[in-house]
């Protein structure tokens, strides 16, 4: 049992592979960030168009009850 908790200890303690932790496209680094920049911007803008407008500002002159 006492090496089956050291085993489990080791892989916790270890370091991620070298595989893992490396950029996915090194070969390509503009492009995918052009390309990236171009989907988020089109993104932005409908997020933009699918909220609702502001409200309208309120008029406190309009009710009686602001007019003391």
């Amino acid at each position: 049992m006492a090496q089956d908790q050291t085993a489990i200890a080791i892989r916790r303690n270890s370091p991620m592979p070298h595989s893992l932790s490396s950029a996915p496209f090194p070969d390509r680094p503009a492009a995918g960030a052009a390309a990236l920049v171009a989907t988020l911007e089109r993104v932005a803008v409908a997020l933009e168009r699918l909220a609702p407008p502001p409200p309208p500002a309120a008029d406190l002159s309009a009710a009686e009850a602001f007019l003391w």
